[in-house]
């Protein structure tokens, strides 16, 4: 065997381990992520409705699903590029809620991510009835005023979610 066949040779070897390694370490992850997404517990989502046609930024609306209920009410004048206030109060959730959510979007218009998260002031979040934010939303260049609010309210098991439209001056 001449000195290029070992070069050729050793370098094979070393090449055809680090194959074998590579693969071995790519179906290991892949098994790892599998079974993490498996092992993940997903949320049932139920829809709160708006049956009674409530305009949320004109009025107080209430929203029920089984025994609960959420309030939602717009503080100061809602419009675009001033900044208004949302109210939520929850009555009858279990006390396990993780997070409360708005949401606004426009139809077949990108308004950027327009996401707040509503605080509470109570000690005990869990527990927490009332929730709020401060919401400021961007002015549409094409002087569009048609909105989607998509309200979330998660708790440990379950999203709560509420999908209405603002029309907003």
């Amino acid at each position: 065997m001449s000195f290029g066949d070992k070069i050729v040779s050793k370098h094979f070897k070393y090449f055809l381990l680090g194959f074998i390694i590579f693969i071995a370490a790519y179906f290991f992850v892949q098994q790892f992520i599998i079974n993490s997404s498996l092992n993940q517990k997903t949320k049932s989502i139920i829809s709160l409705k708006n049956n009674n046609n409530c305009n949320v930024v004109e009025t107080n609306c209430y929203f029920k699903v089984n025994d609960k209920r959420v309030d939602l009410t717009f503080i100061g004048k809602v419009r675009t590029m001033q900044p208004f206030n949302i109210s939520v109060k929850l009555k009858n959730f279990s006390n396990d809620i993780e997070a409360v959510t708005v949401k606004f979007l426009m139809k077949s218009m990108n308004m950027g991510m327009n996401i707040f998260v509503l605080k509470t002031n109570q000690n005990n979040v869990l527990n927490a009835t009332q929730w709020q934010s401060k919401i400021l939303l961007p002015i549409c260049v094409s002087k569009r005023s048609d909105w989607d609010m998509i309200l979330k309210i998660e708790t440990k098991n379950v999203i709560y979610e509420l999908k209405t439209p603002l029309q907003i001056e």
